[in-house]
Parts: C-alpha cells; structure tokens; sequence
C-alpha cells in the first residue's frame, strides 16, 4: 500500500494560479507458488490498483474577454485533480524452464477502469521463450 501527498502552492502571475495539495494511493498483493507442474517452474498472480490521484484541484488563471479600455479580463477556473475512476489490475504469470538454457514464460494481464478512465478496458497476452548462451 503506497499513500502519498504532496503539497499545493500558490503562483497568481501564472495560468496555473493554485494547485491544493493532492492525495494519491496504490495498493497490490501477490501470490506466487513454485514446484507447481515442474520442478524449478513458477506460478504468479497479482491483483493490484496503480498509483492513482484521490483527491485535490488546480484553479487556472485564464483569459476570457478584452474589456472596453482593452484592458484583459481574466476568469479563475478550478478544475478537480482526483482520477475519473480507479484502476484495477490482474495479472497471472507462469514461467518453466525446458532445459540447462532454455525456458518458457506466459503472462496475461487484464486492466479494468484502463488508465484510470471509467468503463475502458485491455487485455494484455505474452509469451516469452528465453535462451541463455553460455
């Protein structure tokens, strides 16, 4: 579990005028068994949710209109810093060796809330085959 905050500032002659200070988290547990098929072999899942901002805002310092005497009229605008949505990650893995200098990995993720975007998705499959040379 990774909690972090980090602290806002104040600048009022820049177009980002204020950031509060912000909260972010990410958390992950994994289980990882070895000897399961093979000797040497290794099976791994993971469930985890990357770093994520929770909570905070930025307010912007933006031109929006030139007054009658030409003059530039600014608007404050606050936008919000917390993610959309969490993302969560799964990941199962499995690695063998073949042989003295050889072996095999297979990995598979799947990422719900992809980037921390709402209802975004992705799927992720790989397959490694490794060779050392002596």
């Amino acid at each position: 579990i990774s909690h972090g905050i980090t602290a806002g500032y104040d600048n009022p002659h820049s177009l980002v005028s204020a950031v509060s200070t912000t909260y972010s988290k990410a958390y992950g547990v994994g289980f990882s068994m070895n000897n399961v098929q093979r000797k040497a072999d290794r099976f791994t899942v993971n469930l985890s949710s990357p770093l994520a901002t929770t909570s905070g805002s930025m307010t912007l310092d933006l031109p929006s209109d030139v007054d009658i005497n030409g003059n530039l009229v600014r608007t404050q605008r606050q936008i919000s810093l917390a993610s959309p949505a969490r993302e969560y990650r799964t990941e199962i893995a499995y690695f063998t060796p073949l042989s003295k200098t050889t072996a095999l990995s297979i990995n598979i993720t799947h990422r719900q809330n992809a980037n921390h975007m709402a209802r975004e998705t992705e799927q992720i499959a790989m397959m490694n085959y490794h060779i050392s040379f002596d």
